[in-house]
């Protein structure tokens, strides 16, 4: 299966270079075909690579439920801008045929919003006897440029007060990027209880506030148990939130 993975999908690995962000968590809308009103919201992870010299952009889509054979994704790219060249496709399909489904025309589009690049994608492959291939699907992106200059933001060790009940998060905001002003805060969930690699429980947004500057700052959310804890630092820019590395508390 990997193997398999490779060869469709070995140029999105091999020979590439970072994008101005490893990933975006998108909030994908799912169409199943032939029913406008069959729809579903799901949040893939994108992972970004790039040939060298401003070459092909690829985005992995990894998404938490299988993308079914003969199906539609609206996608949204915040940090990618469409030029006057760019094209759009699918590894390891010709954007023309959907195998035993002769009515399908799976053509790859694209429209340029304010809000980032809004693509149009169907997977047409048959990698495997059924179409329910759960693997990520590498969308090929061709002269594009960065949409933003991103901030940078990293999550500091938090701190627990049993006295109060309040867990003080602690996160720096090393660049500003493109911005001049942006929103910072943080994310967490409770881990008690859960096995070692389980994450079931959702994230829990902090308040934000607004800044001007880069450096240190410092939320506390009140009337918590004692436990452990998963949090992350997030930095809100016009366009889309990046998060800090993920840290636990005991």
């Amino acid at each position: 299966e990997i193997g398999l993975w490779m060869f469709v999908n070995g140029e999105a690995i091999y020979s590439v270079r970072p994008w101005i962000l490893t990933n975006e968590r998108i909030l994908t809308n799912e169409r199943l075909t032939g029913s406008s009103s069959a729809r579903s919201q799901d949040e893939d992870r994108i992972w970004f690579t790039q040939k060298k010299d401003h070459g092909p952009l690829y985005a992995i889509v990894d998404s938490p439920s299988v993308w079914e054979r003969g199906t539609w994704k609206d996608i949204t790219l915040h940090s990618v801008r469409a030029t006057p060249k760019t094209t759009i496709s699918i590894l390891g399909q010709d954007d023309k045929t959907v195998e035993y489904k002769p009515n399908l025309v799976p053509k790859s589009t694209f429209t340029q919003q304010p809000d980032g690049l809004h693509l149009h994608v169907m997977r047409a492959q048959r990698l495997q006897d059924n179409s329910r291939w759960p693997n990520a699907t590498v969308i090929k992106l061709t002269d594009v440029e960065p949409a933003l200059e991103p901030p940078h933001v990293a999550t500091s060790p938090a701190t627990f007060s049993v006295d109060h009940g309040s867990l003080t998060f602690n996160g720096d905001l090393l660049d500003m990027g493109d911005a001049k002003t942006l929103n910072v805060g943080f994310e967490y969930r409770v881990l008690s209880g859960e096995d070692v690699n389980a994450r079931s429980n959702a994230w829990i947004p902090t308040d934000t506030r607004p800044v001007a500057t880069k450096g240190p700052y410092t939320i506390t959310v009140t009337g918590l148990t004692p436990g452990i804890y998963e949090y992350h630092a997030v930095v809100r820019h016009p366009l889309l939130t990046l998060y800090g590395t993920d840290r636990i508390l005991r």
